[in-house]
């Protein structure tokens, strides 16, 4: 059912929306009939919306047409969801402001047939464009809708999952080979966030899916072994699956990350200077690239050291390796009144994990180095890195186009940027930052072709951005200051150690 605003057509007959709310019903039914009985094909047009009599004045008779009014003008006040249900037009960065309109009983009953209808058009046209990690975050919205209209909402949802138990029941060692346009989406792990969210009438196909793709993924292990483990580690992020199915997925990834800890990385040439963080190859597998162990627990590495110890290996392992070890640990939650100005960082690399959820952007984002010191940050853009020195006392904004995450390596102390510092998985350390610290969605890879671009920003502006990450010395150590729309989800912070 597609919405047709009674404000749009009253204010056009001359009514001002604030004086609809105390207008009586049967002057409005008049003044509709005289609009309409001027037109020769009994239609009203406005913005490309079509209104006839019926239209307007069967609103108006309803029963409850007096409240109907109040949810109309509510719709009015909220241009972008009033665009979203007259127009299919989903503007995803600023769905939060609307969010909260669900808790209105009243209003959810009003609008839920027309939101099905919207719910349907987005979330088809998300995974149309193989975007699931938007339409992970769109099956939040559901929530506007009733269960007697939800069958309508999720037609497209249903239609996918179907398309995707026929494709990963299908395809062989050799017929994957001419289907890899299909398969991408299913190589970001985020896909995993859209079958956690599918509502109860979908969840058995939770089971039959995750069976489906760990049939595959066994069927082309030899054939291809890196997009095995790829679409594997998607499997590693259901939620609710059946426990024999859970302890297969575990099983087979553990056999595909063994057999893709090797190999060189593919290095982009888009940056003047890039480097990667060996870090990966520790957090993937058991090998020691720390040099004599009994002395040291980093090393240094230069490029081409980095190129021949890495195999078709991405950064994400070492998100997998966060989202495994910290996520789900007592010890890292973080109590409600945490101030994360408390904790202070050694002078080891920090991974910083900035990640905005589907309701809130938070870029472009600052770090702003207030030491007395260079800084050298590795941003992480679609699984390549690049890296940037920030001066003492400087500023680096960093703004991202597609994704809703980045990551970055802060690493002090580094003369030469040319070189990666390999630090030893004890000596690991994280701050995950988030828009919604209670819901981090560990998205765990940057949307391939990503743009990243590094604006100048003055320190009089840094009040206006939606993240200002700012970084201090104090107490031998540093502390990572956070502004903005964003809150810590957790950290791990090591004592300072003088090398």
């Amino acid at each position: 059912m597609q919405y047709r605003s009674l404000i749009r057509f009253f204010e056009y007959a001359g009514m001002a929306p604030e004086t609809i709310a105390a207008a009586s019903l049967s002057r409005m039914k008049k003044l509709a009939q005289a609009e309409f009985a001027l037109q020769p094909d009994g239609v009203i047009t406005l913005d490309g919306i079509s209104f006839t009599g019926n239209d307007v004045l069967q609103e108006l008779d309803q029963a409850d047409a007096q409240q109907r009014l109040h949810y109309h003008l509510l719709l009015w006040e909220h241009k972008e969801l009033l665009e979203l249900l007259e127009k299919d037009h989903l503007h995803m960065d600023n769905m939060g402001q609307w969010y909260a309109l669900h808790r209105d009983e009243g209003f959810r009953d009003f609008v839920s047939p027309y939101f099905a209808t919207a719910f349907h058009s987005a979330m088809n046209t998300l995974l149309h464009n193989q975007d699931l990690y938007s339409a992970a975050s769109w099956m939040d919205f559901l929530v506007f809708v009733r269960p007697e209209d939800e069958e309508q909402a999720i037609r497209s949802v249903r239609v996918f999952l179907e398309e995707a138990l026929r494709l990963f029941r299908n395809l062989n060692d050799k017929s994957y080979r001419d289907r890899l346009p299909e398969l991408a989406p299913w190589r970001d792990s985020s896909w995993s966030l859209l079958i956690n969210k599918l509502p109860s009438s979908l969840m058995p196909y939770t089971d039959e899916l995750a069976n489906a793709i760990i049939n595959f993924t066994v069927r082309i292990q030899k054939a291809n072994p890196k997009l095995g483990f790829e679409i594997s580690a998607g499997l590693m992020g259901l939620q609710r699956v059946d426990p024999s199915l859970r302890r297969l997925i575990n099983s087979n990834h553990e056999v595909y990350r063994k057999k893709n800890n090797r190999g060189v990385f593919n290095m982009p040439s888009l940056y003047p200077v890039v480097v990667g963080l060996i870090i990966l190859v520790r957090v993937l597998s058991s090998i020691d690239f720390s040099g004599d162990k009994a002395n040291r627990s980093t090393s240094t590495f230069k490029v081409e050291d980095y190129q021949s110890a890495m195999a078709d290996l991405s950064y994400e392992g070492i998100r997998l390796f966060y989202q495994q070890q910290y996520r789900d640990s007592k010890s890292s939650k973080l109590p409600v009144d945490f101030d994360v100005n408390k904790a202070i960082f050694s002078d080891r690399p920090i991974y910083l994990l900035v990640e905005a959820g589907p309701l809130d952007s938070l870029y472009p984002m600052a770090l702003v180095n207030n030491t007395g010191e260079r800084i050298k940050v590795d941003v992480i853009s679609a699984g390549n890195v690049s890296n940037v020195a920030v001066g003492e006392h400087d500023i680096l904004a960093i703004r991202a186009y597609q994704s809703r995450s980045i990551d970055m390596m802060l690493t002090f102390h580094q003369a030469d940027v040319s070189k990666v510092i390999v630090p030893a998985t004890k000596d690991l350390q994280y701050l995950h930052v988030a828009a919604d610290a209670r819901q981090p969605y560990h998205k765990l890879n940057l949307v391939d072709g990503q743009s990243i671009d590094l604006p100048s920003v003055q320190r009089d502006k840094l009040k206006n951005m939606p993240l200002v990450v700012t970084i201090d010395q104090r107490n031998s150590g540093y502390v990572l200051s956070l502004k903005g729309k964003v809150q810590a989800v957790n950290y791990r912070a090591l004592p300072f150690v003088k090398n």
